[in-house]
């Protein structure tokens, strides 16, 4: 069969709005699953309830190839895939039915593509994802504080009382981004609910950003990478960013390796507020949520965790840090923190502990082959 090749980016004047439209004619909504890593959202997938990452930076919806690939049928086409973690061939299959809510997505075709580490780092279920070539087609609207996402197909005029209209600027596969002012440098952000960072620099608007202070104080950091070792990179507070009105303060950059690719504003951005991103007028609606204004804070050990089979295990140790002092090392299964079984604990609620204050002493306990370490380990901030 010939193969068609498609090529695309994968994964892993604002004014405040009083608007009379006409009164919504379809829209379903579910519940948002926040993780602190993913945004999921329920399907319906051969009978079965799936849970699906909400992926604006992704062309192409995909399901896990390890529950699907044997169902998914003969390859139709092939795609080109781009990440942090290089480029790749993917193939693409003819899409089975997905409901999602009262919805029937509208997908020809879906990747098949590995989703292990995702799932280890998140600590949930993960099938797939739902990309741009679903969401692009609806009115889609993000809401943190009382987790809902809601589809649609225009919106309400109560909704955006209050809010800040943005324009979305089309940048080609599908892909949206807003306009931004970091440090006083013009940048032009891609909007990535896969990135579950706040500011993620390109190594152009890295420079550019670093070069505005007169003393940036940069980090060097660890991040997971979908597939393969953690990659070192580097992190930096933003003191000022302004997006339309909105001015922000106490963000955290970090640098991606990409030099193809947009800086993005990722979910810890976004779960400030209540989004709405209309995306056939190409206008994103902003409302401040709970956290709106809130310092973001980073890891406070050294530690970066996976779960894998319900065990929670140290993927990688940063240098310098208070986990490295403490002999912890990669393979290392953790077991209980401040007396709590690991286990019975979400992934999202360990990161918190231990990124909860500078100089609290945790206590944790570890098990390395056969030996059990207990350590105190005392909180430290560097970024």
């Amino acid at each position: 069969m010939q193969k068609a090749r498609i090529t695309f980016e994968f994964l892993f004047a604002a004014t405040t709005v009083f608007l009379v439209l006409p009164s919504v004619a379809f829209s379903t909504e579910l519940s948002l699953l926040y993780d602190g890593c993913t945004l999921r959202v329920p399907a319906e997938i051969y009978g079965k309830t799936a849970y699906l990452v909400v992926d604006t930076g992704s062309t192409v919806s995909a399901l896990d190839k390890t529950t699907y690939l044997g169902r998914l049928g003969d390859p139709v086409a092939e795609v080109q895939a781009g990440s942090v973690a290089g480029l790749t061939t993917l193939n693409l299959y003819r899409s089975p039915e997905l409901l999602i809510g009262d919805l029937t997505a509208a997908l020809d075709r879906v990747a098949a593509i590995d989703l292990s580490m995702i799932k280890a780092i998140s600590g949930s279920e993960c099938d797939g994802i739902l990309g741009t070539d679903f969401v692009r087609h609806h009115v889609v609207s993000i809401n943190f504080d009382e987790r809902l996402f809601e589809l649609k197909d225009q919106i309400a005029d109560q909704q955006l009382r209050g809010t800040i209209c943005l324009p979305l600027k089309a940048i080609g596969n599908g892909n949206v981004a807003v306009d931004a002012v970091v440090e006083g440098v013009p940048i032009t952000f891609m909007i990535d609910t896969g990135d579950n960072g706040s500011i993620s620099l390109n190594p152009q608007d890295w420079q550019r950003v670093v070069g505005s202070r007169s003393n940036p104080d940069v980090h060097t950091l660890l991040a997971a990478a979908v597939s393969g070792a953690p990659i070192q990179t580097s992190g930096l507070h933003i003191n000022d960013m302004s997006i339309g009105p909105n001015h922000y303060t106490g963000f955290i950059a970090t640098a991606v390796q990409n030099p193809h690719g947009l800086s993005t504003l990722g979910l810890r951005f976004l779960r400030q507020h209540i989004a709405t991103f209309d995306f056939q007028r190409q206008k994103l609606y902003l409302q401040p949520g709970v956290e709106f204004g809130e310092r973001e804070t980073f890891d406070m050990s050294g530690l970066h965790l996976i779960r894998s089979g319900g065990t929670t295990l140290v993927y990688a140790v940063d240098a310098g840090s208070p986990a490295k002092a403490a002999g912890i090392k990669p393979g290392d299964t953790l077991e209980t923190i401040n007396h709590v079984t690991a286990g019975n604990l979400s992934m999202r609620d360990i990161r918190r502990a231990l990124k909860s204050k500078d100089g609290l002493t945790v206590l944790l306990r570890l098990q390395r082959a056969t030996t059990f370490l207990d350590v105190n380990l005392r909180l430290k901030q560097t970024l």
